[in-house]
């Protein structure tokens, strides 16, 4: 099965345009839908409604995001919200269980919760992939963001030793402990 077509303003980002004009030039014409995104859909759980709108944050400011990746989004953040549902299911009821069988002899089985996790794990990997939102597939990009312009440009934690950092709440942001 051939390579699926890599999204154009992917292409922009990796400087595509330098090395290979007539790519480019053959691409002129396809459709380009407007930039930004829409609400979160009302069937995502709120769990999944907030992680759309994380996603859709940081996708809108690496320039990737267009209206029309609106049902992509919305089917990544509804897996990584179940992938969060069949974790806290291991959590609570472990990654085994036991029957006895026929004969009176004890098997541990495999929690079913331990395999979908993993499926939501193969489709959220899949997904981030698409947006360019984990490290192999970011690699290839080159984005220049005017420093006044960009919201998400802030000056570099200072070393810290190891204990010396604190969760900022309502974050996934460690920083220093004042």
């Amino acid at each position: 099965m051939a390579r699926p077509k890599t999204p154009t303003n992917i292409l922009r980002l990796r400087g595509a345009e330098k090395k290979n004009k007539a790519r480019m030039a053959a691409r002129e014409h396809e459709p380009k839908p407007a930039k930004g995104i829409a609400k979160p859909p009302a069937w995502l759980s709120r769990r999944g409604r907030k992680i759309f709108r994380e996603l859709a944050q940081i996708t809108t400011a690496m320039d990737v995001l267009t209206v029309a990746d609106h049902p992509a989004l919305a089917i990544l953040s509804d897996a990584y919200d179940g992938y969060f549902v069949v974790s806290e299911a291991i959590t609570e009821h472990g990654m085994t269980y036991t029957i006895i069988n026929r004969d009176g002899n004890e098997l541990v089985k495999a929690n079913p919760a331990v395999a979908m996790k993993s499926d939501a794990w193969r489709r959220i990997q899949s997904g981030l992939s698409k947006f360019g939102l984990d490290p192999s597939s970011r690699a290839g990009l080159v984005v220049n963001h005017p420093e006044s312009d960009n919201p998400f440009d802030v000056e570099p934690l200072p070393k810290m030793k190891p204990g010396e950092r604190k969760l900022i709440p309502g974050t996934r942001i460690l920083a220093p402990i004042d």
